[in-house]
């Protein structure tokens, strides 16, 4: 396995000295690779929800532009959520 060398705050090399000690890891490289799984993990979701939210933009502006929608006065907004809340909650209970 390559060397890679690092600098690190002093926060972060205590926090390695102190998993290590603790017993949670045998050494520093293994506290780091479970740092970098953690942050690819990380990464793949915020891409998953990226991609997701671009993909229900899409399909409501594809419902506004086929004029599919509702038009709420600022002073309507939270009760509007509020019922729209409360039929989501009614058909998650009726699966």
């Amino acid at each position: 396995m390559p060397t890679q060398n690092v600098n690190l705050s002093d926060r972060h090399a205590k926090f390695i000295r102190r998993s290590v000690s603790e017993g949670g890891y045998r050494n520093a490289s293994e506290v780091v690779r479970a740092g970098l799984r953690i942050l690819e993990q990380q990464e793949r979701e915020d891409k998953l929800k990226v991609r997701t939210l671009r993909k229900l933009a899409r399909q409501a502006f594809s419902q506004v532009d086929a004029g599919n929608y509702v038009e709420i006065e600022p002073d309507q907004i939270d009760t509007y959520l509020d019922e729209a809340v409360a039929r989501v909650k009614a058909k998650a209970g009726k699966k």
